[in-house]
């Protein structure tokens, strides 16, 4: 975490990520008014989330004002990598305290086998398709991982075991980062097209097919301030989380892989999945807390929570956890 004597450090990057977040949801409430009344629509649900616009606010702020001022990046990068460390990842068991135990019991029963088998599948085309294109084992490996367990954090965790050199690790998580923001944007409506009336077929979706949590929360929460269905946000979370627990399995798995055969593997330790322990909390909340109001007789109730207010500028400086 950080000293109270990193607060002056940090400030301006927080106070920066927090001022978007407040711009974010009126601006996106009057472009969505104005969006209805252009297309001749009576008012009605908002059709634009505020994630999405403090996304898209964050990247025009920084890469124009920080272009034009370069010492303004350098200022705000502290708070701003704090906020993508520190209050994402918060943000993600504030979700899970939402879920009692009897949510990830029902939705991971039907989820688990299906989650496995995406991840399986994701991982062995990923190495196939960097077979055929011709890219590195290292670079397939990375993008393997990204792309079937957890973003940045499996690429992350996933790098030392292979020998991954800088170059890779850049290019894999900007790729993550693109296409996750993407889908962030555009999976919620794609979701609701395919899947309306469906809240567990959505919820699969937007859980399988983002890459990072903070994406997946981001895309998830804008479908429900959206289309007003909590429940694909409970049902993608769950998905998401059980993806993220599978990262115990596959960095060695893949370190293994990788090193079999090579002498200059001989004798590495296979890199410890430590980083996937923050995204384990939200299960242990979501249990505790289940059993906790079944002994008072009540349901659990969580804070309601707008990603968007951590979202902002997590792009340029460092990609989203």
């Amino acid at each position: 975490m950080s000293r109270p004597a990193d607060l002056p450090r940090l400030a301006p990057g927080l106070a920066a990520a927090l001022g978007l977040a407040l711009v974010a949801a009126p601006l996106a409430s009057w472009l969505s008014a104005a969006l209805l009344r252009l297309g001749g629509l009576p008012a009605g649900a908002s059709p634009l989330s505020a994630i999405p616009v403090a996304v898209l606010l964050g990247l025009l702020v920084i890469n124009t004002l920080g272009g034009a001022l370069p010492k303004l990046s350098l200022v705000l990068a502290p708070g701003l990598e704090w906020a993508t460390k520190y209050a994402l990842r918060l943000g993600v068991i504030l979700i899970g305290l939402k879920l009692n135990a009897l949510d990830v019991l029902r939705v991971g029963a039907l989820g688990v086998p299906v989650v496995v088998t995406l991840v399986l599948l994701g991982l062995v085309s990923a190495r196939l398709l960097a077979r055929w294109i011709g890219v590195s084992e290292r670079l397939g490996l990375l993008a393997a991982a990204s792309t079937a367990i957890c973003g940045v954090t499996a690429t992350l965790a996933v790098a030392p075991g292979i020998e991954a050199d800088e170059r890779e690790v850049a290019y894999t998580v900007a790729n993550v980062t693109l296409f996750g923001l993407l889908g962030m944007v555009f999976y919620p409506a794609l979701a609701h097209a395919l899947f309306a009336g469906n809240p567990g077929a959505a919820g699969l979706f937007l859980g399988a097919a983002i890459h990072d949590t903070s994406q997946v929360m981001g895309a998830a929460i804008a479908y429900r301030e959206v289309y007003g269905d909590e429940r694909v946000l409970q049902i993608a979370t769950v998905i998401k989380l059980t993806r993220n627990a599978l990262l115990v399995l596959v960095v060695p798995g893949l370190t293994w892989l990788y090193q079999r055969g090579r002498a200059s593997g001989a004798g590495r330790a296979l890199t410890k999945p430590a980083l996937v322990v923050p995204y384990l909390r939200p299960w242990v909340s979501a249990a505790l807390g289940g059993a906790y109001s079944r002994r008072l007789g009540a349901q659990p109730r969580g804070p309601r929570l707008g990603c968007h207010q951590r979202r902002g500028l997590a792009g340029p400086h460092q990609a989203p956890r």
